[in-house]
């Protein structure tokens, strides 16, 4: 709570007494932990499906900046170096530092959605695309089943800070 509380804190008005940030927490564990929905959670704490949807959004957010630094750091160019030391011992690729490999989820033709999931192996998907190291890195997940591994991965995030040279990539 010390992490995010003053972010996701909002001000009393005149009018109405605010979701305290404490609330605020309890709902996005709520639905995070628990299999609960937007919509039971209306009537577990009384607030509507809008402000559910925005407490959510904020506090997933509000811990991302919080704890990414952190525990997800960029690596530096020393733990890139290991990355690729790792990878080559157990892929035998030298000056590798991972792979990256989409993969086609099929689902049902979304309603109103023309040909944006419709992909090359001619059905409905989304795609997941995950970059992996000798463990694991980064996964994008929700890609419109029309697109190709190459431009998921350009727009991803870590496909931006790559191509803008962030990464710190020896």
């Amino acid at each position: 709570m010390d992490l995010v509380g003053q972010e996701i804190s909002k001000q009393d008005t005149n009018y109405r007494k605010s979701i305290t940030a404490e609330e605020r927490h309890s709902i996005c564990l709520s639905y995070l932990i628990t299999d609960h929905s937007f919509t039971s959670l209306i009537f577990y704490y009384r607030v509507g499906l809008s402000t559910i949807h925005e407490i959510v959004k904020e506090t997933t957010q509000a811990l991302w900046n919080a704890l990414q630094p952190c525990y997800m750091a960029v690596p530096s160019p020393d733990e890139w170096s290991k990355i690729a030391q790792d990878y080559n011992d157990k892929w035998n690729m030298p000056n590798c530092i991972g792979s990256i490999y989409g993969k086609h989820c099929r689902i049902q033709r979304p309603p109103n959605a023309g040909s944006l999931f419709y992909n090359y192996k001619d059905f409905h998907s989304i795609v997941l695309l995950a970059v992996a190291d000798a463990c694991f890195t980064m996964i994008e997940v929700g890609a419109y089943g029309k697109e190709n591994d190459h431009s998921i991965f350009i727009q991803s995030e870590m496909g931006k800070a790559y191509n803008a040279w962030q990464l710190n990539v020896p």
